[in-house]
C-alpha cells in the first residue's frame, strides 16, 4: 500500500527553505507515527517539496475568478481567488471559470 502525507501550509512555509526534503520527510513520518502508532514502518519514503501547492496569501477581494482579458478571453482562477484554500473552493472556482467560458461561447453563438 501507498500512503501520501501532507504538511500544513504554515509548516511548509516555515521549513521549506531551511531544512532538506529528507529532514522534513523524517519529521513528518515521526509525527505520523505519533498520531498512528499502529501503522507499519515505511519501506520507502519520497519527500517532495511542493512550494506552491497551497495558498499563502489569497487574491485581494476573493472574487472567485478574474478576467485578465476579454478578447481573447483569458481568465485566472483557483482556490487563491476564493479566500480559503481547499479542494472545495478550488472546485467552486472551476465551476465559475466554466460558467464564464460557457457564457462567452453562448454570446458568440447568439451573434452568428
Amino acid at each position: 500500500p501507498t500512503l501520501c502525507i501532507h504538511s500544513s501550509s504554515v509548516y511548509a512555509a516555515k521549513n521549506t527553505d531551511v531544512k532538506s526534503a529528507e529532514e522534513v520527510g523524517r519529521e513528518m513520518v515521526e509525527r505520523l507515527k505519533e498520531l498512528y502508532p499502529e501503522l507499519p514502518q515505511p519501506k520507502k519514503t519520497i519527500p517532495h517539496f511542493w512550494r506552491y501547492g497551497q495558498v499563502y496569501k489569497p487574491y485581494q477581494g476573493t472574487p472567485g475568478i478574474v478576467v485578465l482579458n476579454e478578447e481573447p478571453l483569458i481568465l485566472a482562477g483557483g482556490d487563491s481567488f476564493m479566500g480559503v484554500s481547499n479542494l472545495s473552493t478550488c472546485a467552486q472556482s472551476a465551476e465559475l471559470l466554466a460558467a464564464k467560458v460557457r457564457g462567452n461561447f453562448d454570446e458568440l453563438k447568439s451573434g452568428l
